[in-house]
């Protein structure tokens, strides 16, 4: 009975994550587009940032409650479901066509930043320089991104509703922490209860539930044949995810790495979607097939090793 009212208690936590963001991403781009901030600076960053929003208060609220492994594994399971469960599905839908810049650029920072995170976990931790360092190196990608958009002309959009944008803003904040704390404690208690390391809790159902508005994205994107959003979104989390996510809590507290694995696995993926992207800048059925096989497997291989 305790473990079924920890599960609900774990979904719960899960929903209002996933909606507060939902509020909070749609109110925030009504605002930034009534500032007249350029709609690509938005789709990268914005977007991707506030699709991250779950994963970055799950970051914060295990490192301030001692359990920084929930951090990692969420940020880990995040990324592969990213990559390949999101990327998979949304290629499944309708083929996806990348940009140039995307391929080449964004994608191969992405490589860049998780073998950055692979290195820096070779010690065992995740400290506070390091943290600093992977805060560092996201913001110079947020300048990146902004210098690429320089051109771009602005839009206004005037009948945007400001007192409503900035309700649902609050609401949307408030929904997230609230959801956090739900569900960070939630996990603690279920994996003490089943007897399992709370990075596999992290690793696999906390990661797919804050990875859900990311799949929304991806498939109203892919629905409608816009390929850049569905990568840019699904790459550009990856990025903020390890970066700011990570960084942010190292920070707060050093995260714990039990092991490099994961992250050889993360890296992995990546290794196998850039020779694609770059040669044929797209995504096709058959491979959005296989990364969903891929992801599949990675999940059974966590269950199954107990998160060692």
């Amino acid at each position: 009975m305790i473990m079924l009212l920890e599960l609900i208690g774990l979904l719960v936590g899960i929903g209002l994550l996933v909606k507060g963001a939902d509020w909070l991403v749609e109110s925030a781009r009504d605002l930034a587009f009534a500032a007249g901030i350029p709609a690509s600076v938005i789709g990268l960053t914005l977007v991707a940032m506030g699709t991250s929003v779950p994963e970055f208060v799950v970051g914060i609220d295990s490192a301030l409650s001692g359990v920084g492994q929930i951090a990692v594994g969420n940020v880990i399971g995040a990324n592969i479901s990213n990559l390949c469960l999101i990327i998979g599905v949304a290629a499944i839908v309708n083929r996806i066509h990348v940009s140039r810049s995307i391929a080449r650029v964004d994608m191969p920072f992405a490589f860049g930043v998780t073998l950055l995170f692979l290195l820096l976990s070779l010690d065992g931790t995740i400290g506070l320089i390091d943290g600093v360092i992977f805060i560092g190196a996201g913001i110079l990608y947020i300048y990146n991104i902004y210098r690429r958009a320089g051109g771009e002309r602005k839009v206004l959009v005037a009948d945007t509703d400001t007192v409503k944008n900035l309700v649902l803003l609050a609401i949307g904040i408030a929904c997230v922490i609230l959801g956090g704390k739900v569900t960070v404690d939630s996990a603690v208690s279920l994996a003490n209860a089943f007897q399992v390391s709370p990075f596999l809790i992290a690793v696999t159902i906390i990661a797919i539930g804050t990875s859900m508005p990311e799949m929304v994205t991806a498939l109203v994107a892919s629905r409608k044949d816009e390929g850049d959003l569905v990568m840019g979104n699904c790459i550009g989390s990856v990025i903020v995810n390890t970066l700011f996510i990570l960084g942010a809590a190292a920070i707060v507290s050093p995260l714990p790495i039990a092991g490099v694995i994961d992250i050889l696995i993360l890296l992995g993926i990546i290794v196998l979607l850039l020779p694609i992207l770059v040669t044929r800048s797209q995504i096709g059925h058959r491979e959005g097939i296989l990364l969903v096989v891929l992801y599949v497997i990675f999940v059974g291989y966590k269950v199954i090793a107990g998160a060692v």
